[in-house]
């Protein structure tokens, strides 16, 4: 099975969602270049066992000033995942919504109660539920398989729908143990 590490990037709560660690968030206190260091290390110790990592693209819709700092952290993880050999799927926004409710549009409520129903997911916040939908989404692509709740969902066409529209890249490939 693929190693799949969702995250839903935030300056304030990072959602992750991996393999091996469950859900959770990464928040830190620092701010300026110092938060920045600090998230980046912190997502590169949940994805240093990743296959491919999936995360959420920009919301170009942001306000100008968090889209500013919130392209920073993007810029900055992406540079850390690329210098660590570790692929990257960048799902746009909706195109998550899409996978999780089969509406391109639908509101954080929405988004944690399909995380919950379909796709069982155990975890408290909205950033984890991305975190965990993000995470399945790659399970999806790369082992046609949707929860890990009591067995393995089908791929439903919606579903599908949303998943031919990232651009998946290969996973990079396991040490032999």
């Amino acid at each position: 099975m693929t190693r799949v590490l969702g995250l839903d990037l935030s300056l304030t709560s990072t959602g992750y969602a991996c393999p091996d660690c469950g859900t959770g968030t990464i928040s830190v206190r620092s701010r300026g270049l110092e938060r920045l260091v600090e998230l980046r290390d912190e997502i590169l110790s949940h994805a240093i066992t990743a296959d491919v990592v999936v995360l959420e693209g920009y919301a170009f819709a942001a306000h100008a000033a968090h889209a500013h700092a919130l392209g920073e952290l993007g810029g900055v993880v992406r540079v850390a995942l690329f210098e660590a050999g570790i692929p990257v799927a960048e799902v746009p926004p909706a195109s998550l919504k899409r996978f999780a409710t089969g509406k391109g549009a639908a509101n954080k409520d929405a988004m944690i109660a399909a995380a919950i129903r379909h796709f069982g997911f155990e975890g408290s916040t909205n950033d984890e539920a991305d975190a965990w939908l993000l995470r399945c989404m790659g399970l999806a692509y790369y082992d046609e398989l949707c929860s890990s709740a009591p067995g393995p969902a089908p791929v439903l066409s919606y579903q599908r729908q949303a998943i031919a529209k990232i651009a998946w890249p290969v996973p990079r490939p396991r040490a032999a143990s």
